[in-house]
């Protein structure tokens, strides 16, 4: 069976409440269509950092990436 880690890539935040809802409501609608399938839903990556081969350390993500779903 073939196994799948969907990232998530965040885009710019809604400029007014109603249109973050309809982005939301539409998420929701796409992760309810993978069904059981979708093992672990919607795991936001927050507080990310990255440690650079120097021992520095740099906040935020670099991709972009916002989150993940493991689907079987």
């Amino acid at each position: 069976m073939a196994q799948y880690i969907i990232t998530h890539i965040g885009g710019a935040q809604p400029s007014i409440p109603e249109e973050g809802k309809q982005h939301f409501a539409k998420y929701k609608e796409w992760l309810s269509s993978l069904g059981d399938s979708a093992v672990s839903p919607a795991n936001p990556f927050k507080n990310t950092s990255k440690v650079n081969s120097d021992g520095t350390v740099t906040t935020g993500s670099k991709t972009s990436m916002s989150g993940y779903t493991m689907q079987f």
